[in-house]
C-alpha cells in the first residue's frame, strides 16, 4: 500500500451518498455451490416472475428512504442476478428509475456467472444501463471447479470475460477464491497469472470460508475433502499481494484490488458507512446512523407480503457502531479518519483506541497518513485479524 493524498472533500462527498442493493436469490439447478451460505434458491421461472413483481413493489414502498440522496451506486447481487430474463431486469429498472434519483455517473453493477453470458445477453445489459459487471470465476482450474461444483468451465470463464470486454464493459471485476480443497500454491499462482492477463479492471480474492450448514462443511467434517493449511493460505495471500501490485493493481481493501480509478464504489460504501437500501428477501439496509434493517430470508413470505415485506430493525449501540467503524475502515487502503472517530464516539472508546494505536504504531502494524488517517501497513495486513481484534471494545 503506497502513500496517497486524502482530501476532506472526499469524506464530505461520501457522507452525501446513497447506495441501492437488490438481492436476486435465484441459482440455476440442479444445486448450489458447496461453499455458499447466502440466501438463494433453485426455484423456477414462475417464482422469478412473482419475485420480480414483489421486488418492484418494495422499491416503490421504500422510496422515501432516499428522498434527499440520489443513488451513487446500484448493485444487483445474489444468488445469480443473470438468471433473470431481459424483461424481468427491465421491469426492475423501470421501478428504480420511476421512484429514485440516480447520479449521472452512478456505478451500476450486476453479478453474473460465466455460463449465463452470451453476446445477446451482454448487449441487453448495455441497453439497460449497466456499466459494471462482477463475475464469479472462483478458479480457472477445471478440476477445482468440479470439486466446488461450479457449473462453468475455465474456457467458459475466459470466453465470457472477452465477450463482456468486446461489448464495451471496461469496468469488469472477477472473483477468485483461494484455499480451495486440494488447491496448491502453484494452482493459485496460475489462476492469478490467467486473471491478470485478461482485460479486467478489478479483482476480488477471498480465502475460502467453511460456513456451518453448507455442503462443504459437511464434506470437510466427514473427511471427504481436505483444505490447505493456514501457512499455505498465508503464502497464497502474499503471492496475491505481490502479483497484483506488479501488474498495476492497487490493494484498496484487504481482499480487493483494482486498476487506478476502478475501485468498487458500491463495496466502498459499505466500508465507509454510507447509507444503503437493500431490497429483496434476505437483503440488509443501513440508514448511515444507528438503524440496520434485515428483510426476512423467506422467499414465499416475501412474495406473499401484502403490505411491507417481513423485516426486523435493529438499533445499534455505541459499542457496536465503534467496533464496526474500526473493522470496516481499517480494512481499506484509505484507512481510518481520526477526526471522524473523535467526532462519532465518546471518550470511553477514543481513549482506549489511542492506547492501542500507540502500541501498533510502535510495532509497525499501523502507520499515519497526512496526520489524520491511520491505516494498516503491509505487515499489519498480514495479521489484520489480530490487529483489528486488539482495537475492538468487548
Amino acid at each position: 500500500m503506497s502513500d496517497f493524498t486524502i482530501d476532506k472533500k472526499d469524506i464530505e462527498a461520501e457522507e452525501k451518498q446513497m447506495a441501492l442493493y437488490l438481492h436476486i436469490p435465484f441459482c440455476k439447478k440442479p444445486q448450489r455451490c458447496i461453499y455458499c451460505d447466502f440466501f438463494s434458491t433453485t426455484q423456477g421461472s414462475e417464482w422469478r416472475r412473482k419475485y420480480t413483481e414483489r421486488l418492484c413493489q418494495e422499491i416503490a414502498e421504500r422510496r422515501d428512504e432516499a428522498l434527499s440522496r440520489p443513488l451513487s451506486s446500484i448493485y444487483f447481487g445474489g444468488g445469480t442476478p443473470s438468471q433473470l430474463s431481459f424483461n424481468e431486469l427491465q421491469q426492475i429498472w423501470e421501478a428504480i428509475r420511476k421512484y429514485y434519483k440516480i447520479q449521472p455517473d452512478a456505478e451500476i453493477t450486476i453479478e453474473v456467472n460465466p455460463d449465463d453470458i452470451s453476446r445477446e445477453y451482454v448487449q441487453n445489459l448495455r441497453l439497460l444501463g449497466f456499466n459494471r459487471v462482477s463475475m464469479g470465476v472462483q478458479t480457472f482450474n477445471d478440476r477445482l471447479l468440479q470439486v466446488i461444483q461450479r457449473r462453468h468451465s475455465s474456457n467458459q470463464a475466459k470466453e465470457a470475460i472477452q465477450i463482456l470486454h468486446d461489448a464495451g464493459f471496461h469496468n469488469l471485476s472477477i472473483d477468485l477464491i483461494y484455499g480451495l480443497p486440494g488447491q496448491t500454491i502453484e494452482n493459485f499462482e496460475k489462476d492469478l497469472d490467467t486473471a491478470l492477463q485478461m482485460p479486467i479492471t478489478h479483482l476480488s480474492a477471498y480465502t475460502l470460508m467453511v460456513e456451518n450448514g453448507t455442503k462443504l462443511h459437511q464434506m470437510v467434517e466427514n473427511g471427504e475433502l481436505e483444505l490447505p493449511s493456514e501457512e499455505v493460505c498465508l503464502n497464497m495471500f502474499e503471492i496475491l499481494c505481490r502479483k497484483t501490485r506488479d501488474n498495476g493493481f492497487l490493494q484498496y481493501e484487504i481482499s480487493n484490488f483494482s486498476r487506478p480509478g476502478f475501485e468498487s464504489r458500491h463495496n466502498s460504501s459499505y466500508w465507509q458507512g454510507t447509507p444503503y437500501i437493500g431490497v429483496g428477501a434476505g437483503a440488509h439496509s443501513y440508514d448511515g446512523k444507528i438503524i440496520r434493517r434485515m428483510n426476512k430470508a423467506d422467499l414465499k413470505a416475501y412474495i406473499d407480503a401484502k403490505d411491507h415485506v417481513p423485516h426486523e430493525n435493529e438499533e445499534l449501540k455505541e459499542k457496536e457502531l465503534y467496533n464496526e467503524f474500526i473493522f470496516t475502515r481499517l480494512r481499506t487502503r484509505k484507512g481510518l479518519s481520526l477526526e471522524q472517530l473523535y467526532r462519532k464516539f465518546s471518550a470511553q472508546y477514543t481513549e482506549d483506541f489511542n492506547h492501542t494505536l500507540t502500541k501498533h504504531l510502535r510495532e509497525g502494524n499501523i502507520c499515519k497518513d497526512n496526520g489524520d488517517f491511520v491505516r494498516l501497513t503491509h505487515q499489519g495486513i498480514m495479521i489484520s485479524n489480530d490487529v483489528m481484534s486488539d482495537f475492538m471494545a468487548i
